[in-house]
């Protein structure tokens, strides 16, 4: 990690639990990605769906988070869409 900051870089870390954000986020990282159980591919075996992320993990770090997942409703799109641009505008610099 060390090397990433020297070399004026940012790091981002995908997690799959709040267990694996809580316990990279002192590692120094300036963003976790949060994967749902419906991201497909191999997320994990102890994954929860997207929706569970948004309403648990943006409280429980302390340094922006973007979730993967499945976003099939509008309803959920629209209870997400202040974190995506968050991300976005941060993603800008």
């Amino acid at each position: 990690m060390m090397r990433i900051k020297y070399a004026g870089q940012e790091a981002i870390h995908e997690c799959t639990t709040l267990r694996h954000a809580q316990s990279a986020v002192p590692a120094g990282l300036d963003a976790i990605t949060i994967l749902g159980a419906e991201v497909g591919g191999h997320p994990g075996r102890d994954t929860v769906g997207t929706m569970v992320h948004e309403g648990v993990v943006p409280n429980a770090v302390d340094v922006p988070m973007v979730l993967a997942g499945e976003l099939d409703l509008v309803a959920n799109f629209s209870r997400l869409w202040p974190w995506a641009l968050m991300a976005y505008f941060w993603a800008l610099g």
